[in-house]
């Protein structure tokens, strides 16, 4: 029996040690650990969408400029090709973002922002894909200014602040087409030369829209100079809109003169509109400002009743106070055939009127076949801002009419039936 006893205890210490020696020779499961960062992970295309995020990243931010930039593709002069530009300045990288060039990332190993520059100026130049940036900022990080230059070999200016003011300018319009040959239109006209794109507005060929294939540069010789197409909007005579195809090209000096050229293939067999800017009605010719044809109605009212009908009148220049009105054909009584009143006097008035000069005259014109006399005065003649056209003739002798007789004259001057 006891000895039975022993050999249980013995089989029980036997188990125990056993089971210890197991324990003792079992790994310990692995206990996850913090990742160990690699500073050389933290690319800088990975910090740019993080900033594209919104997300915090783990280079400092040291400044963001908002400006706007210009280019200079190769062969080209310099122009304004967005006017809304960020740049993020970090220490190991620099982004850009624009409207036109999207995202750019300064990421390379020779990125340098460079505190220690001299003077009150930070150093920041580096390399990118196929990309270069050299450039500054001053004044306590506020200020900077950036050329990165690209692989199609294009140089981008960066500025800080907003770009330059558009230009406003103020001219007259010079027209030209199978119907008249540099007709003047609308002193006065506006015309806005944009960052993006061009507009001018006016009173007799309607609204000028140019924005495609747009460009605004200044050339070597300082002259601004302006190229694009778009379109024209015009009303034609029953009041509907009417949109045609335009380009646009010219050169305007830093005081806002010169000329910008508008084609319009469509209207009138092929138009040509010249603006002059800088020009004002005060320095054209006072004749330049009225010569044109005028289509309008022409009457007469005698022994209780009212004569006339459709009449086309054009005033021909003879020198810059003077103008020839020719009369053309119209019936009041009997058809009369055309005539010309020369030698009327004209004067600019401070209004932007122009008055045609009370005028005698003696000629003959035809009737049905015949000349007849044709005697009286031209007065009350009047030339609106707008083109419209009004005078009366004192008539004594119209041909065989029993009596005299004032016939009117109203018109607007031709070029609006688009």
């Amino acid at each position: 029996m006891l000895r039975n006893y022993l050999s249980i205890a013995l089989c029980m210490c036997v188990a125990l040690q056993s089971c210890d020696d197991e324990k003792k020779g079992e790994t310990p499961e692995p206990q996850p650990q913090e990742e160990k960062k690699d500073s050389t992970d933290n690319k800088p295309n990975e910090q740019a969408e993080k900033i594209e995020n919104n997300e915090k990243i783990d280079s400092t931010l040291q400044v963001v400029l908002r400006g706007y930039l210009e280019s200079v593709p190769r062969n080209y002069a310099k122009q304004i090709v967005d006017d809304n530009c960020y740049v993020n300045i970090y220490e190991d990288s620099a982004v850009w973002q624009s409207t036109t060039y999207g995202k750019v990332v300064i990421d390379g190993s020779d990125y340098l922002f460079d505190k220690s520059s001299e003077g009150d100026e930070v150093a920041v130049y580096g390399s990118g894909d196929n990309v270069f940036m050299d450039g500054k900022i001053a004044d306590e990080l506020s200020n900077g200014t950036f050329t990165l230059e690209l692989s199609n070999d294009t140089t981008l200016y960066f500025y800080t602040g907003s770009a330059p003011t558009q230009y406003a300018l103020t001219g007259t319009l010079n027209v030209s087409n199978n119907s008249m040959n540099n007709q003047p239109y609308d002193y006065g006209t506006k015309c806005i030369v944009g960052h993006r794109g061009l507009t001018m507005s006016s009173d007799t060929w309607g609204t000028y829209t140019i924005n495609n294939k747009y460009s605004r540069s200044i050339a070597g010789n300082g002259m601004l100079t302006v190229v694009g197409s778009g379109h024209a909007d015009m009303t034609s005579q029953d009041g509907q809109s009417v949109r045609y195809d335009c380009s646009v090209d010219g050169e305007i000096d830093d005081a806002g003169s010169g000329t910008l050229t508008f084609y319009l293939p469509s209207v009138y067999g092929g138009t040509t509109i010249v603006f002059r800017a800088g020009t004002y009605a005060e320095d054209i010719d006072a004749s330049d400002a009225v010569c044109a044809t005028y289509d309008g109605q022409i009457g007469a009212t005698g022994m209780g009743m009212t004569m006339g009908g459709d009449c086309a009148v054009r005033l021909k220049k003879i020198s810059a106070e003077k103008v020839r009105v020719v009369i053309g054909s119209f019936t009041v009584m009997a058809s009369v055939g055309a005539f010309a009143i020369d030698n009327v006097g004209i004067v600019r008035n401070d209004d932007e009127t122009t008055a045609l000069s009370e005028t005698a005259f003696e000629t003959t014109a035809d009737f049905s076949g015949t000349q007849k006399d044709v005697v009286g005065t031209l007065k009350d003649g009047i030339v609106d801002a707008n083109g419209n056209i009004s005078f009366t003739l004192a008539m004594t002798k119209l041909g065989s009419a029993p009596y005299a007789m004032d016939i009117k004259f109203v018109g607007s001057k031709r070029g609006l039936s688009f």
